[in-house]
């Protein structure tokens, strides 16, 4: 016997994680940090999606919030790579294919993706320009904007803790002294999280 739905097979796991999870359906904030939902913890993806449902749950404007969010993180990703490269010629392949490529279609149309899709990207790419201003004016704030915005892409997806060994690529490419004690010492913080 097929138990397969074939009423919810436009939905994908939708109906799963976003309009039946009752932590984003009830908004409350002290169970949605304490608690996991299928095998799952992104409570501040979730926190975000809730906040989104509160204001609307019409399709057209979920939909528009993960247009944007991709917008914003095409933005973020820009702004990377031009401190990164400081050439615009460098930059543009790449951005336009990660704005325009099909494969991003996941992380705008389907809701359950763009809710922890994004929300990761978003605060992992703001965390990287941070950690890229730390590297350039050595202020401290950029160095803990960083962090925080580390820990908030890791609260969004787990896939996030990628990110330290990300900060031992941007030290490469911007010539940091792999002998310096404080370039280890600097990312202790983010392995621990």
């Amino acid at each position: 016997k097929n138990d397969f739905n074939y009423e919810n097979i436009y939905y994908y796991d939708d109906d799963i994680y976003v309009t039946e999870n009752p932590l984003i359906r009830h908004l409350d904030v002290l169970e949605l940090f304490s608690s996991y939902y299928m095998n799952q913890y992104s409570p501040l993806a979730m926190l975000v999606m809730g906040i989104e449902f509160k204001i609307s749950s019409e399709p057209v404007f979920i939909k528009s919030i993960s247009v944007l969010l991709h917008l914003l993180v095409t933005f973020l990703l820009y702004k990377l790579l031009m401190s990164l490269f400081e050439k615009i010629e460098y930059v543009l392949i790449p951005v336009a294919l990660f704005a325009l490529h099909p494969m991003q279609v996941e992380s705008v149309a389907w809701t359950a993706a763009s809710m922890k899709i994004g929300s990761c990207a978003f605060f992992f790419l703001a965390s990287l320009i941070f950690y890229v201003k730390y590297i350039e004016n050595k202020k401290v704030g950029y160095f803990f904007l960083s962090f925080l915005l580390f820990l908030f892409s890791c609260l969004s997806k787990e896939q996030a803790i990628v990110l330290s060994a990300t900060l031992f690529a941007i030290d490469y490419f911007k010539g940091r002294n792999f002998v310096d004690k404080k370039l280890w010492l600097e990312k202790i913080p983010f392995i621990m999280l």
